[in-house]
């Protein structure tokens, strides 16, 4: 006889399980009931669902189109920059109006990062989707329509473009922002343990994406509005105005994909404690296995053929228990005390935050407003002009060159210079993710980047203006490579995967926005250090990246001792699992596959929820500066005792 049980049935939800079907999917057992578990089984019944699937490509496009959306749109700036400079800066010789766009952008995005990363914890992900898109939107056709109004006979005008444009750009950047850890959050929660590190990779590949795509965008335009070569104010003006409103079209193809997308079961189970919405949610995106639902079709059929009703007694008692387990409350005093100060979790939070932090300081002092500094880099012979010239002419050996010949050497400049290295550096981590320890290799990439900042600084010197510039190129093509193989992709995402459910997005944001003021602060100081002025000498961008490689130590030291592993150090290859061993030899050995051999298997969301306290637990990690540098202290001690004890036993043997 199969008893079975249909749970409370919420407004606007239709939920039928057999109890039977439930139980052999989760856990087993006869006497089981989804209000009678433990937190942690109940976590058990959710990530088994989602673990028994890979790659979700539905996730992925999901997270992707928006991360690639505003990719686009915040390095945009380095195309429509020298076009808004000729139209309506054409004679000031001063950075501070595209210095002031790219601050409101950032200053925006920090504001983004930090809202909505706290809001999609506290309201929950679904609620979010698509809201910060719809920003983006509203935003670009703000800015694709900013004017200065009517102009008089003695040129004044009625309203400042300038002010339209920066606060255009203010709340595009909000909507930049949010995406950060609205994306990060809704891929880590949705990808299975085996799969987690490919798609945030994945997803963070968007970005060298989006920055090709918005070069390409202004290559085309610049070539299609053009007439033979020729461009006149109106015609430049019509660019920068197509590459922005180009941004708004794959903001509507990514809320068209959201929509179908239900909230993050992990949300839905610990937040809003509602255990059958959740596993109805996993399902819907993942699907039941076969033989799940051919239990709960016989599990019913059964329980109507012998006649067997409904227990309606047994349904009320489960709907007052059901009431009784209502919403946590999130953001206590008491709550955030322990979790961040008594276990010492503010640990890995500043960790994330002062490594997302040191990279942008290079990543975007070298990769954002940079016409004139990749110009420099290019240049093979001292240039013919002694003056200073016009912010949108970045030609330093032509004192003449036209707007078209400007925006079109920038633009192959730039595909050449960032988008091959940043191309390739995400390919490769993409290909190596799941083979390497994602915290040993954040602190390694800062070393190598320091190394690489070191020897540019120090070739800048002979190589500026001279033939030696190609190498000064390729170490900056580089160092582009590295951000992304490296550091810049792994700032990302690691804050998505070590903080616990209910403070991951606000966490995530945090970080995140640590890293946009590094961004903004960098770019007050560029235009201090007159590196693009037209008489400057070798010596300010040199010392510019020299400092950068001595930030980059900086960053592989707190990676080093505040990031934890996230990864399993042991693997034991399972002999049942097919797809993880290539044979089993006569004798029943089991021959490993080459991706099962040398693959560092990603903890779960929840081992890593635990923060701190779990994690020293699981796996003797030390995380801590003082106690990893005691740490190396007490290892170099013991190392020179045994060398002591050795090298007495050898002389006394003699």
């Amino acid at each position: 006889m199969v008893r079975f049980w249909s749970p409370p049935e919420p407004p606007g939800r239709d939920i039928k399980v057999s109890c039977s079907a439930v139980i052999d999917n989760a856990v087993g057992s006869t006497d089981w009931c989804p209000y009678r578990q433990t937190d942690a089984q109940r976590e058990e019944r959710i990530t088994a669902i989602i673990d028994n699937h890979g790659f979700n490509v539905r996730v992925y496009i999901v997270a992707a189109s928006g991360f690639l959306t505003d990719s686009y749109n915040l390095f945009a700036t380095n195309v429509i920059s020298p076009s808004l400079a000729y139209v309506y800066w054409q004679n000031e010789y001063d950075s501070h109006n595209e210095r002031d766009i790219n601050v409101a952008t950032l200053c925006g995005s920090l504001f983004g990062m930090l809202v909505f990363g706290h809001l999609c914890d506290r309201y929950g992900r679904q609620k979010l989707y698509g809201i910060e898109l719809l920003i983006v939107i509203v935003a670009t056709i703000g800015m694709v329509q900013s004017s200065s109004g009517y102009q008089n006979s003695d040129g004044e005008t009625s309203m400042s473009f300038r002010s339209w444009i920066i606060f255009w750009r203010v709340i595009l950047g909000v909507g930049i922002g949010a995406e950060y850890p609205i994306s990060a959050v809704i891929t880590a929660e949705w990808a299975s343990k085996k799969s987690r590190a490919r798609m945030l990779a994945a997803v963070f590949f968007m970005q060298p994406c989006g920055q090709l795509l918005a070069y390409l965008v202004g290559l085309g335009a610049l070539e299609g509005i053009s007439r033979n070569g020729t461009l006149d104010p109106l015609l430049v003006d019509r660019i920068w105005r197509c590459v922005v409103g180009v941004g708004g079209f794959p903001a509507v193809l990514a809320i068209m994909a959201r929509v179908s997308i239900p909230e993050s079961p992990r949300y839905t189970l610990l937040i809003e404690q509602n255990d059958p919405q959740a596993q109805k949610d996993a399902a819907k995106v993942y699907g039941w296995r076969k033989s799940t639902s051919n239990r709960a079709s016989n599990g019913a059929s059964n329980g109507a053929s012998n006649g067997e009703p409904v227990r309606r007694k047994k349904v009320k008692k489960f709907r007052k228990i059901r009431h009784e387990r209502k919403r946590i409350q999130q953001f206590t005093c008491s709550e955030i005390y322990q979790f961040f100060i008594e276990e010492g979790n503010w640990r890995l939070l500043a960790g994330t935050s002062l490594c997302w932090f040191i990279l942008d300081v290079g990543f975007y002092g070298l990769g954002l407003n940079n016409p004139r500094t990749i110009s420099k880099i290019w240049m093979s012979k001292s240039g013919n002009v002694t003056t200073d010239l016009p912010m949108w002419n970045s030609d330093f050996s032509d004192t003449n060159a036209t707007i078209y010949k400007v925006l079109k050497q920038d633009l192959k400049q730039s595909m050449i210079t960032i988008c091959i290295g940043s191309l390739l550096g995400s390919i490769v981590l993409l290909k190596i993710v799941k083979y390497i320890s994602r915290s040993a290799w954040l602190a390694w990439s800062f070393i190598v980047l320091a190394v690489l900042f070191f020897a540019a600084g120090g070739s800048f010197f002979k190589a500026y203006q001279s033939d030696l510039h190609a190498l000064t190129m390729a170490l900056y093509i580089t160092s582009q490579f590295v951000f992304n193989v490296g550091p810049n992709t792994i700032t990302f995402m690691i804050p998505a995967e070590i903080f616990p459910t209910r403070y991951r997005g606000t966490c995530h944001g945090i970080a995140a926005a640590s890293g946009k003021l590094g961004s903004i602060v960098i770019q007050l100081i560029v235009p201090a250090t007159h590196i693009n002025k037209t008489d400057a000498e070798a010596a300010p961008f040199a010392y510019l990246l020299i400092s950068f490689a001595i930030l980059m130590l900086f960053g592989a030291l707190f990676a080093w001792a505040w990031i934890p592993d996230v990864q399993d150090k042991h693997h034991v290859v399972s002999q049942g699992r097919a797809q993880d061993v290539e044979a089993v030899d006569p004798n029943g050995a089991i021959r490993k596959s080459f991706s099962n051999r040398w693959e560092l298997p990603s903890k779960s969301l929840e081992v890593l929820g635990r923060g701190k306290e779990g994690l020293t637990i699981d796996d003797r990690q030390i995380i801590g500066m003082r106690a990893n540098i005691r740490a190396v202290f007490d290892d170099a001690s013991r190392v020179l005792r045994l060398w002591r004890r050795e090298t007495r036993a050898m002389f006394s043997a003699r």
